[in-house]
């Protein structure tokens, strides 16, 4: 009986992790298409004050929105289906847990900024609300706010993000800035819960020879 109770649990949690990994949504990993035009935008990921990733993303149209500019700029996003950013490089909350990371009023999430005269300016609209032009400058940053401000980006400049010849590549993301290992809080990978399934299945299927 006890060998028979431990293979139905561990088949029970096989089953389960193998149908939250089919049901993840694609959104996660969709970086958007890319390509080449005469207009460039600046990006600036802030993911810790000694991580922060680059780029140069050039369009055709006269203008994107702010989510457009970051699924152009070749990282690995992921938005709930209310526009909100959960992750980035896989760095935050899952797209069915968004805010997995706010103990109300303090919390931890992608804060949207946007520079003017060349300054950061908090955004509680949602990029995608957001007009970007060519010369245009905009950031996520990773840390603590309350809604009304939150973890700061490091200045940036455009002329210096997206200088001719040096930082925008074919395709429309810049080559600068290649992400580290984020240090935001990690959302397990489908191939990871895929490996953890199938070694739950094994288990099981071995302890069901052994009681036989």
């Amino acid at each position: 009986m006890y060998k028979r109770a431990i293979v139905r649990v561990l088949t029970f949690l096989a089953i389960v992790l193998l149908a939250a990994t089919a049901m993840r949504p694609a959104t996660v990993a969709a970086s958007g298409s890319r390509q080449e035009g005469p207009n460039r935008a600046a990006l600036v990921v802030r993911f810790s004050d000694d991580n922060v990733v680059t780029r140069c993303v050039a369009f055709s149209e006269p203008t994107i929105d702010g989510e457009e500019l970051l699924r152009r700029s070749g990282l690995e996003v992921g938005f709930a289906s209310n526009g909100s950013l959960c992750s980035i490089q896989n760095a935050g909350c899952p797209i069915n847990d968004c805010f997995c990371r706010c103990p109300f009023p303090e919390c931890e999430y992608w804060a949207f900024y946007q520079q003017k005269d060349g300054a950061w300016q908090y955004s509680n609209v949602g990029a995608a609300w957001s007009q970007v032009s060519d010369g245009a400058v905009q950031a996520w940053s990773w840390g603590s706010g309350n809604w009304v401000s939150a973890t700061e980006p490091p200045a940036a400049n455009f002329e210096e993000l997206c200088r001719d010849g040096d930082n925008t590549a074919a395709g429309g993301a810049s080559a600068a800035g290649t992400p580290a290992s984020p240090s935001g809080p990690s959302i397990p990978e489908p191939m990871t819960m895929l490996i953890l399934a199938g070694g739950l299945v094994g288990v099981a299927a071995y302890a069901w020879r052994a009681r036989r």
